[in-house]
Formats: structure tokens, sequence, C-alpha cells
């Protein structure tokens, strides 16, 4: 199993992924949900390859503070 899917499934199971759709829908204007997002980019080099290559990641921490960092 490739190493994404086994990350996804954990944070999945860590905030009660499958639960959220239990939830009663927002019928207002605005609405919120839970959720995350994971994207790659192929440019035909590999990452560090020759140091022209530049990685982020952005991540959340517990108290709500966004990290990012850039390689």
């Amino acid at each position: 199993m490739p190493a994404g899917t086994i990350v996804c499934g954990a944070g999945a199971r860590a905030i009660g992924w499958t639960a959220r759709a239990k939830l009663a829908p927002y019928t207002g204007r605005f609405r919120r949900g839970v959720g995350m997002a994971a994207a790659t980019h192929l440019n035909g080099r590999f990452p560090g390859e020759d140091g022209s290559t530049t990685v982020a990641l952005v991540g959340l921490q517990a108290d709500g503070r966004i990290m990012l960092t850039v390689r």
C-alpha cells in the first residue's frame, strides 16, 4: 500500500472522517467542514536532485497555527 494511502487513512481515523457524514447538513449560505488536501506535481526532476527543485510543506498545528516549511 502506498505511503500516502496509509498516512491519509491514519488522518481520517484521527479526525473521525466517517462520522462527518452523520452530522446535520448546513442549510444556510455558509458551510464549513472537515477535510484535507494533498497534491504533487511532476516536472521530470527528482526532488533535490541538483538543488534546483523546491519543496513546500504546509502543516496545521494542534493549536491552530500554520507552519510553512520551504526547502
